[in-house]
């Protein structure tokens, strides 16, 4: 998640839904004043004292380059560490031996980690993909492929086992899963569309004043059909239009 108290945002990062481009864009935006947020962050390594810190040191900024070299450093270590974010007010905890866990926040962590308060106050949006596609590029992303023609079941199961912990302990670990609170809906303000990036992302720059130029970053490969549907096997797709229902059904692609 990307937060700015500034521009008055929250920035819901779904995988696979262009997320680097879109985090490097938001980036200057984003509040790194530690004192300022609603959330302490705490890095617990216990062979490097030293990293661990510069990295729990508030008086650096998130932005301070020491603070994002040791942090940048332990994704090429093999020391074991522990990053966690609280609330400040309820205590309520996200802990993960996974940097990208706080890169992707579900919506409903997010809000208990700043507060149902700063919640209710902010711009909060996020960016889905069609089913078809998003699973598609899991399946590539995941097994390290430079693309792929035909998906058949074992591979559209494959991808449902393979989605990060991060989509949270529901069926099928679904983008509206991701997306939504505690109720089930998916209360943000604006949910763009991976097929119409530059267009909806624009409007939302054009909100808060900000650059709606994104470079493509971090991207899949890319596909050689037009229609990402037309790679399923009939089976495969019976079995993707089973497992994300729930995505077709909340954001309207057709199954």
């Amino acid at each position: 998640m990307l937060l700015s108290l500034e521009k008055g945002f929250l920035f819901i990062a779904a995988g696979k839904t262009a997320t680097t481009s879109l985090t490097a864009a938001l980036l200057p935006h984003v509040t790194t004043d530690r004192a300022r947020l609603p959330f302490t962050i705490r890095l617990s390594v216990p062979e490097r004292p030293e990293m661990e810190a510069i990295v729990n040191d508030e008086r650096r900024p998130l932005t301070d380059p020491e603070t994002i070299g040791a942090v940048m450093e332990l994704y090429a270590a093999e020391h074991p560490f522990e990053l966690a974010f609280a609330n400040r007010e309820s205590g309520f905890e996200r802990r993960s031996t996974d940097l990208n866990d706080f890169r992707h926040v579900p919506a409903r962590a997010a809000r208990s980690l700043i507060g149902d308060a700063l919640w209710a106050r902010l711009f909060k949006f996020a960016f889905v993909r069609d089913p078809w596609d998003w699973v598609r590029s899991n399946y590539v992303f995941k097994r390290g492929l430079d693309g792929v023609l035909r998906m058949d079941v074992e591979a559209v199961e494959w991808a449902r086992d393979h989605v990060s912990l991060r989509q949270l302990a529901v069926p099928y670990r679904t983008q509206h899963a991701f997306l939504a609170g505690e109720d089930g809906r998916v209360g943000l303000d604006r949910i763009g569309r991976f097929e119409a990036l530059g267009r909806d992302f624009a409007r939302i720059a054009e909100r808060f004043g900000i650059d709606p130029a994104l470079d493509r970053l971090n991207a899949t490969a890319e596909m050689a059909v037009a229609d990402p549907r037309t790679i399923y096997t009939d089976a495969a797709a019976q079995r993707v239009g089973e497992l994300w229902a729930a995505d077709f059904a909340a954001f309207g692609y057709t199954c």
